[in-house]
Parts: C-alpha cells; sequence; structure tokens
C-alpha cells in the first residue's frame, strides 16, 4: 500500500470530514510555570493532550507550551538555557472513525505542516546541549508516517562541524546552517539551525467495510536542552499566539468504492473508445 501520494481523489470524495479549524472545536493550551503540566479532553471530534515539561531548579529561561483543538489542530513550542536547563512540549489528537454507510468506503488522511525550526546558540567552551522534534502519525496504534529531526553538538570539534543535524523518517527538506567564530582570547562561539517549509502529504488508508473502524492519533513533541551560556529553541507551529497558528493540521475523506457494474460499464466504455480508434487507424 503507497502510504504516501498525490491526492488524486478528493473530486470523488462524498464524505469529508475536517479538522483543520480550531472554530467550534475544543481547544486546550498549557504553558509550564512550573515543573509540569497535562491537560486533555475528549470531544466528539476526538481525544486532545497538551502536555509540557521543564525542571525550575536548572532553568532560569525556560518555556514550553503546546495547544490542541479537538478537530486535530496541533502546536509545540519550546526553549531552554542556563545550567542545564531542560523543557519539552508534546499536543497530540486521537480519534476512531467508523464506516456508518451501507457500503465499502476507501479513506484517506491529508495533512499540512506549517513549517518549524530548531536553533541553538552557544559557548562552544561549555558543555553542548541539543534541540529536537518528532512527528507521527499513527493507523491503528502502527506509525505509519513520521518526522523527526535533532541538532546535536560535539565539543571536540573546532569549526562548523561542532554541530551537525540528524535526520529521520520522512526529510522536510529544510534548510540547516552552522557557524563557528574563535575570538581569540580562548573563547569560541557558534550557532546551529535548521528551518523547513510547508509540507503536504497524504496517507491511503485503504478500503474500509461497512460497519468497519479504524484509529487514527497524531503527535508532535519538542525538546531542548540548555546551559550555561546558551539557548536552544524548537517551535512547530505558534501555541501562543491567539487564536493559536497550527503546526499540524489533518483532514480524513472518504470516497465509496466503485460497485462491479459500474466498473463494468467504465471498463465497456474504455473497450469500446478503443475500438473506434483502432478502426480509425486502419481507414
Amino acid at each position: 500500500m503507497e502510504m504516501l501520494k498525490k491526492k488524486i481523489f478528493l473530486g470523488l470524495a462524498t464524505g469529508l470530514f475536517l479538522f483543520a479549524s480550531t472554530a467550534n472545536a475544543t481547544l486546550i493550551n498549557t504553558f509550564a510555570e512550573n515543573s509540569y503540566y497535562s491537560d486533555s479532553d475528549t470531544a466528539d471530534q476526538g481525544t486532545i493532550v497538551s502536555e509540557v515539561y521543564y525542571d525550575p531548579y536548572y532553568s532560569d529561561y525556560p518555556e514550553a507550551s503546546a495547544a490542541a483543538s479537538s478537530q486535530g489542530s496541533l502546536a509545540v513550542a519550546s526553549r531552554a538555557g542556563s545550567s542545564t536547563g531542560i523543557s519539552s512540549a508534546e499536543a497530540s489528537w486521537s480519534n476512531m472513525f467508523t464506516n456508518e454507510t451501507a457500503i465499502d468506503q476507501f479513506y484517506a488522511l491529508d495533512f499540512s505542516l506549517s513549517g518549524g525550526y530548531l536553533d541553538l546558540w552557544n559557548d562552544i567552551n561549555f558543555f553542548h546541549r541539543s534541540a529536537s522534534y518528532s512527528i507521527d502519525i499513527l493507523l491503528d496504534d502502527s506509525s505509519v508516517w513520521s518526522s523527526s529531526a535533532e541538532i546535536v553538538t560535539y565539543d571536540d570539534r573546532t569549526d562548523e562541524s561542532w554541530a551537525e543535524l540528524q535526520l529521520t523518517g520522512t526529510d522536510l527538506g529544510g534548510t540547516f546552517v552552522s557557524t563557528y567564530t574563535d575570538d581569540g582570547y580562548g573563547y569560541s562561539w557558534g550557532s546551529a539551525n535548521y528551518t523547513f517549509d510547508p509540507f503536504q502529504g497524504t496517507i491511503d488508508i485503504g478500503k474500509i467495510s461497512a460497519g468497519d473502524s479504524f484509529s487514527l492519533q497524531y503527535a508532535l513533541s519538542v525538546y531542548t536542552e540548555g546551559n550555561q551560556y546558551f539557548e536552544s529553541k524548537a517551535y512547530l507551529g505558534n501555541p501562543e499566539a491567539t487564536p493559536f497558528s497550527p503546526g499540524f493540521s489533518g483532514s480524513v475523506t472518504a470516497a465509496p468504492v466503485p460497485e462491479p457494474t459500474t466498473m463494468l460499464l467504465f471498463g465497456t466504455g474504455l473497450a469500446g473508445l478503443a475500438g473506434t480508434r483502432i478502426r480509425r487507424k486502419k481507414k
């Protein structure tokens, strides 16, 4: 089964289930002020979870926020700095779909990412830290699409290679830039950032028989670590905007499976067209 494909059958869809708008939807937004917070809610459009964490003992400048809409829009952001600061944020949405029609249906998930970025700024003479994001889509509890990126750093490198980007899953085609500066007085400074543009994809869920069900889940997470003279950031959307700016949005489409009679008529029509063309060539 081809998991990612172009949107080739939207014009045939008879059912369209949208989860891209925050209007008339349950919305939770979580911001970390101390240690750990988690909110969740269940609505007709799905179950949503917004979760953030940071260590207030070590983090002088932490930020961690997450937003989730019951219509399937998610956003996460995290920033860490000072000492051995750590912060993270996660947002997820899940729902069960049932084919309540009397005929088999083809289902697909159309999704979009608005873009995002990872950013590090560091005194290379001190311990290095990281920034990362992860995006995962699960069908019946099995991952069918994922993308993750992490900027990792090395203490023993004295050029732009002190920071590297590690990608797994789908490459979103972003841009990675690393800089290195030696001030001549025994200190070295560096910055590294990764940005990716908006991305759209389609996942073929396949044929669902009348009365059968399937489950979908989306999850976004970001993680940052900082040190004494260093700040790290990771953003997928903007969970603090009003209304929040989604980093991920999705919609499920359904189209009826063609009946055998319809397929026979369609095939007969094609055969007739082919026969007409052959006769014309003979003349």
